[in-house]
């Protein structure tokens, strides 16, 4: 409650703030109407860029206001939430750590034997690479002996 007191008070005095900043505008307007002369055209368009100026400042307060509510309510519900956890008794709080303990268990074995079946899978495939490896080396060790000894004539000929 005491947080939307406060809420409450930043809102009045972002109300109260703009009402001051009108005043203020108006005020500005109507003392320059006494001391300068000039068309009523010109002083009606300061007037309107004077009010559409404030109107943006309000505006710009409305949105600082609704954003800070908004974070008021999400603190709101982090405390109730954090109160709720601190209101657990010790049989539920051991009833909540069983319950994770026994998941946590659950997951490393099923976690244990899919890593034993991947390594054995990637065992399997280094074996069957190195066999044919092995034997595609001596299959053209075996065809072509003698063609280590032979040598390519490189030619030197420049243009």
């Amino acid at each position: 409650m005491d947080e939307y007191r406060m809420l409450q008070i930043f809102q009045e005095l972002g109300v109260a703030l703009v009402a001051g900043a009108l005043l203020s505008v108006l005020g500005g307007v109507l003392s320059r109407k006494r001391t300068r002369k000039g068309d009523t055209a010109s002083r009606a368009e300061q007037l309107t860029r004077s009010l559409r100026e404030a109107t943006d400042l309000i505006d710009s307060i409305v949105t600082e206001i609704n954003e800070r509510t908004k974070l008021v309510d999400k603190l709101r519900q982090d405390a109730d939430q954090y109160d709720q956890l601190l209101k657990l008794k010790k049989p539920e709080v051991d009833a909540v750590a069983q319950v994770l303990r026994g998941e946590l268990q659950a997951h490393g074995r099923k976690s244990f034997w899919s890593g034993v079946g991947i390594n054995f899978v990637f065992f399997l495939l280094g074996v069957i690479v190195s066999v044919v490896i092995t034997v595609a080396s001596q299959h053209q060790t075996a065809r072509s002996p003698d063609q280590s000894s032979r040598t390519i004539p490189v030619s030197n000929s420049s243009r």
